[in-house]
């Protein structure tokens, strides 16, 4: 079974390694996403390797962008809300 899969795409290796560590009483996931890594072409994985790094530089400033415009928002609603008046 394993070599009909191994000249299939990366789905395919992906779902045989998920049934296989399902059967072996492992993580379906883990073992998924390390089949279709192990597919992958070398400058494939530097491309995956740079971008998970840049998003992990840039994801804590999208936050913080997030909140800053969130904010904003809840300032500009409060401001054009008419105050209740007694």
């Amino acid at each position: 079974m394993g070599d009909r899969a191994g000249h299939g795409g990366g789905a395919a290796r992906a779902a045989l390694a998920a049934v296989q560590a399902v059967l072996a009483g492992r993580n379906p996931v883990v073992a998924a996403i390390k089949a279709w890594v192990a597919g992958l072409s070398t400058p494939v994985k530097i491309l995956l390797i740079v971008g998970l790094a840049l998003f992990a530089l840039l994801a804590p400033l999208l936050l913080l962008l997030l909140l800053v415009a969130l904010a904003v928002a809840v300032v500009v609603v409060s401001v054009r809300t008419p105050a209740a008046s007694l």
